[in-house]
């Protein structure tokens, strides 16, 4: 997956694909285990991005990604301050990161790489 091809993803959701975003993400965090995992993996993009000198890119397509959900909460008519898109821009963010760290290179993140997958497949459906 490339990081077009997820601001793409993110473009098009509607309130409903923001909801299932967040069940997808919530499921992926779902125990102690999980958030230990997505921890080393984030760590993992973080030292990969400073051995590239990528960390401001990875700050823009992080950015990118994150105002892509908000403006597709916007044209779905979701009022914000709103919890879920809160969480799905934020995990967005982490996603295009860790895009911009794997650099078409096979991704440092599969649990990461995993999530970015099913949340384009949920738009796709």
């Amino acid at each position: 997956m490339t990081l077009e091809e997820l601001l793409c993803a993110l473009r098009a959701l509607d309130a409903i694909g923001i909801a299932r975003a967040r069940t997808v993400i919530d499921a992926a965090h779902a125990t102690i285990g999980d958030e230990v995992a997505t921890w080393e993996e984030l760590i993992a993009v973080d030292r990969r991005l400073r051995h590239r000198g990528r960390a401001r890119d990875a700050a823009l397509a992080a950015h990118r990604a994150a105002e892509a959900v908000r403006a597709a909460a916007l044209a779905a008519g979701i009022a914000l301050p709103d919890p879920a898109v809160t969480c799905v821009a934020r995990e967005a963010a982490a996603l295009a990161r860790a895009l911009v760290a794997a650099d078409g290179s096979g991704s440092p993140c599969p649990r990461l790489s995993a999530e970015a997958e099913a949340l384009v497949r949920l738009v796709a459906a």
